[in-house]
């Protein structure tokens, strides 16, 4: 590992590209701006969109989850996460995951946070939270069987992706959301 360059570790860094990989677990964390939202919104579905860059990336096959993450625990620039405050639900809360992503061939990789961006705007959390990429670090993260339950130990792969400031808009990173907008609520209770 004394030869693999430092993951950018600051908003401007990561406005280049950033990483995520597994190993030296290099997790990336976003949060969304949902002001633009208008009121009374029924979210239908949400989508957080990366690129991968293939020329770049490497690895085997595996499968990347998507959490959310306190905010508390996103902006501290001296936090490092470990197992033990990934697998914490006071910290981190899975949400879904992709499997079978294969670094040198999977290039716009769409993560589904519908269930975040309405837990976000229904106001579920006490405090606003972002969302972390990272490895699937235990068995029991989703109910359903994954090809790659990993441990502690699992063999390196690398995602490298396309920041804001690529030249090209359709490569940076994204956030896609489905809504349906209720004129007017009423009925509560029934």
């Amino acid at each position: 590992f004394e030869t693999i360059p430092e993951a950018p570790s600051t908003k401007p860094e990561a406005a280049d590209g950033f990483v995520l990989r597994t190993g030296l677990r290099s997790y990336p964390a976003f949060r969304f701006d949902l002001s633009a939202l208008p009121e009374n919104v029924i979210v239908n579905r949400a989508v957080l969109a990366v690129v991968n860059d293939i020329s770049l990336s490497f690895g085997p096959t595996f499968s990347v989850m998507v959490s959310e993450i306190v905010a508390e625990t996103m902006d501290d620039p001296t936090a490092r996460m470990d197992v033990s405050a990934i697998s914490d639900e006071s910290q981190v809360y899975p949400l879904s995951y992709r499997k079978n992503l294969r670094p040198k061939v999977d290039e716009l990789i769409e993560f589904d946070i519908t269930l975040g961006i309405q837990r976000a705007i229904n106001l579920v959390n006490e405090e606003p939270r972002g969302f972390l990429l990272s490895g699937i670090e235990k068995k029991s993260a989703f109910p359903v069987p994954i090809p790659d339950v990993t441990g502690p130990n699992y063999y390196y792969r690398q995602l490298n992706f396309k920041g804001l400031n690529d030249p090209d808009p359709d490569n940076r990173p994204k956030l896609k959301v489905w809504y349906s907008v209720i004129d007017e609520l009423s009925g509560v209770g029934n």
